[in-house]
């Protein structure tokens, strides 16, 4: 999570006078034998691949051996803001969005299931605070992207954001979208698909704003300054989103400033697996669960470092990335190529004179080390809740007990959880909260890690981790939980 902070937009937009030059209909047949039809712009084409980009700003991807028939067509125009709902809608349930509309943004709230009167007043409000979030966004982004001369335009299509309040609807959606490629669905909070040209977001993740954040500047950069599908490295897309990132509403940080999050973990945390030559060189550190935490890490580091200590040569880079077609080609060996050639170093050096640039920025800008928790306290904030729990450990029996207290984050609904306390050696305990009220705190009583994981002998230990799980009150999963609670989240029976 580098560098792609405030989302960008300045003057407004009317999309219903927009034209949608060259679109043709294109007949193809699918990879299940049948024959297609779709009305497009080919967007690009290249690695046996043409890119078909339709109305309303999503892309299909079409072998070109398989494409049969072109034929020029009319312009149609591009989708408006409204039309767009109504696709979104279509979608993911019309009775189960929420949208609204500014400008060029449409936000889409998706539901985990019936509103209540103060449910639907509830996501009014929340999605007001969504728009206004973005619309905070461009500005930061904007007047950034300005002082760095990127090649900035207006985004042709309505820039769409979808809040799923339901993580297994999100999980579903991210599976979809990716095809199962990159990091697995439940390790992503959130995503923007340069296919769709949506942004896709937990609800949960909208505490803070620091992942919507992220993404948003992937989705601005993708529609104001790059073309989609275009072979932009991945450490410059993340370098430029983790820039951006921070905690809040307000957007209050940009690339060209220290993020005291990213700095702390350059600092301290030993980075082994991968190099700044390695993400330069290709982009696979980024595509899997293991090594992408480390690779945000050099992608914020190495971008910081070329937009405080190379001005004019980022500015250039940028500008060459901006011309880059889609489904464009670009061997490793180029990559290295064109960024020496740019910057006019070695990524090897710019990376040795790294550490003593952050050490002056650091003091220049006084930024300070991020808090440290207290020794025997864990704060989880994970499936709509913040869960605070205090551990001590019997001096005779080596066993943990347990108690804190748990807070219904969500900002739409009353939710049931399920929380659980597992040791490092297999015991665990839990409690299961019953429709707690939005904003409201209950605590969680005093309780020995008694209870025994599958596969596991318990015993002492010196350890723990917090589990959550959250479900609608009154629904079959809450009436299970009352009738017998369930194994920690992330744990399995063994009984077949």
């Amino acid at each position: 999570m580098r560098h792609n902070y405030g989302v960008l937009l300045g003057a407004s937009v009317c999309f219903a006078a927009a034209s949608f030059a060259s679109a043709d209909t294109f007949t193809y047949t699918n990879a299940e034998g049948e024959q297609q039809t779709v009305e497009a712009r080919l967007h690009g084409s290249g690695q046996e691949m043409h890119a078909l980009l339709k109305s309303d700003g999503r892309i299909e991807l079409v072998p070109q051996a398989a494409v049969e028939k072109r034929e020029p067509g009319d312009d149609p125009a591009v989708m408006t803001p409204d039309e767009m709902v109504e696709v979104l809608s279509e979608r993911f349930g019309k009775e189960l969005v929420r949208s609204t509309t500014d400008k060029r943004y449409v936000v889409v709230f998706v539901a985990a299931g019936p509103l209540d009167r103060r449910g639907e007043t509830r996501v009014i409000g929340f999605l007001r605070k969504v728009t206004r979030f973005l619309n905070n966004v461009d500005k930061v982004f904007t007047r950034f992207a300005e002082d760095v001369e990127f090649p900035l335009h207006d985004p042709e299509f309505p820039l769409v954001t979808v809040v799923f309040e339901s993580d297994d609807d999100f999980n579903k959606f991210a599976e979809e979208s990716t095809g199962g490629q990159g990091l697995s669905a439940a390790r992503i909070a959130g995503f923007y698909s340069p296919l769709t040209n949506w942004l896709a977001i937990r609800l949960d993740e909208c505490r803070t704003f620091r992942v919507p954040l992220h993404e948003a500047i992937h989705q601005q950069m993708y529609n104001r300054i790059f073309q989609r599908l275009t072979p932009v490295p991945k450490w410059f897309d993340e370098g430029i989103a983790t820039g951006f990132e921070n905690n809040g509403e307000r957007v209050d940080i940009h690339p060209a400033k220290i993020n005291s999050q990213y700095a702390w973990l350059a600092k301290n945390i030993p980075v082994d697996d991968v190099s700044w030559t390695d993400i330069v060189d290709n982009d696979a550190s980024f595509t899997g669960d293991i090594l992408a935490a480390e690779s945000y890490i050099e992608a914020w580091s190495l971008h910081w470092m070329l937009v405080t200590q190379h001005e004019e040569a980022y500015s250039q880079f940028v500008q060459e990335l901006a011309a880059r077609s889609p489904l464009e080609e670009l061997p490793s060996e180029k990559r290295t190529e064109r960024f020496q050639a740019v910057f006019g170093e070695s990524v090897a050096d710019i990376a040795d004179e790294f550490p003593r640039v952050l050490d002056v920025g650091i003091k220049r800008q006084k930024v300070r080390a991020p808090a440290r928790p207290r020794t025997g306290w864990s704060l989880k904030e994970d499936r709509l809740a913040s869960v605070e729990i205090h551990a001590v450990v019997d001096a005779s029996s080596g066993k943990m007990r347990m108690e804190g207290r748990i807070k219904n984050a969500s900002p739409i609904r009353p939710l049931t959880f399920h929380v659980a306390v597992v040791t490092s050696s297999g015991t665990y305990t839990d409690w299961v909260i019953d429709s707690l009220n939005v904003n409201s705190t209950a605590p969680l009583p005093g309780k020995i890690a008694a209870k025994t994981l599958p596969g596991t002998i318990g015993g002492p230990a010196s350890q723990f981790v917090v589990r959550v799980q959250s479900t609608l009150p009154g629904s079959e999963t809450a009436k299970q939980w009352e009738r017998d609670a369930p194994l920690p989240e992330g744990f399995e029976s063994t009984d077949e």
